[in-house]
């Protein structure tokens, strides 16, 4: 069993229907349950505060609210796991090269030994691009 792990964007574009077939493998194989997706607290938040701010999704209009994503997304294919004190006390020396999100982001993906992070960010790919997937 695969274990992945989502950052906010892949959640939304989730939500929109607009993933690169790889990464709506990985959900699907998530959702039948024979994969695993995890995202940290901080993820799932940003979802939340993505859609409550009526943003558009890959340029898509959701008629979904924050709510009812975060619960079709944590009753499907994404838990939220504990995450350990050393995720946190990695975040200061990570600032220089990551924003907030992505600085809990990658530690989480370390710790939890997850297969991959499912992100189309840059950043990542340009510092840990070998657990980036998305094509």
């Amino acid at each position: 069993m695969a274990t992945d792990i989502a950052d906010a964007v892949a959640m939304n574009r989730r939500i929109a229907g607009d993933l690169p077939e790889r990464v709506v493998e990985i959900f699907d194989r998530a959702e039948e349950g024979l994969d695993r997706i995890e995202a940290t607290p901080t993820q799932m938040a940003e979802v939340a505060d993505t859609i409550r701010g009526n943003e558009r999704i890959a340029r898509k209009e959701l008629q979904i609210s924050a709510r009812e994503a975060l619960r079709a997304l944590s009753n499907g294919p994404v838990t939220v796991p504990k995450l350990g004190q050393s995720v946190f006390l990695r975040l200061p020396r990570l600032y220089d090269t990551y924003t907030m999100h992505d600085a809990i982001l990658v530690p989480a993906h370390k710790s939890r030994q997850t297969d991959g992070i499912l992100t189309n960010d840059e950043n990542i790919r340009r510092f840990d691009g070998e657990a980036v997937v998305w094509k």
